[in-house]
């Protein structure tokens, strides 16, 4: 039993484990393996999605929620599925956007918006 499953109460963990994932996806992309790609990038997005949620406060998880949004937007795009990749994409902006206007002093949620 891995650390967290055996406290999946454990924010930090769930964290790294979500950022654990982003990253072989990421890597997964760059090698040209866009299917362990889209493997792992939805482990961290279910992941990261409790965490939003169990934690609506901490911009932090919701701003991870855009990022891995924008990632699989990316792999979907590089793939031909392009349907697929607007709806992660708009998906992204639509957080971007609550982010945006919770808090228009962070500079880079106006920077990804527009991007």
């Amino acid at each position: 039993m891995c650390l967290t499953e055996a406290d999946p109460n454990k924010t930090q963990l769930q964290s790294d484990l979500a950022n654990s994932h982003i990253n072989d996806g990421y890597l997964s992309q760059l090698a040209g393996k866009s299917g362990e790609a889209l493997e792992a990038f939805p482990r961290a997005l279910a992941i990261g999605q409790k965490l939003a949620a169990a934690n609506p406060n901490m911009t932090e998880f919701q701003f991870a929620l855009v990022t891995n949004n924008e990632y699989i937007g990316w792999v979907l795009a590089n793939t031909g599925n392009l349907a697929r990749a607007v709806v992660a994409l708009e998906r992204a902006i639509v957080i971007l956007r609550k982010l945006a206007d919770a808090d228009p002093t962070v500079t880079e949620y106006q920077s990804r918006l527009a991007f």
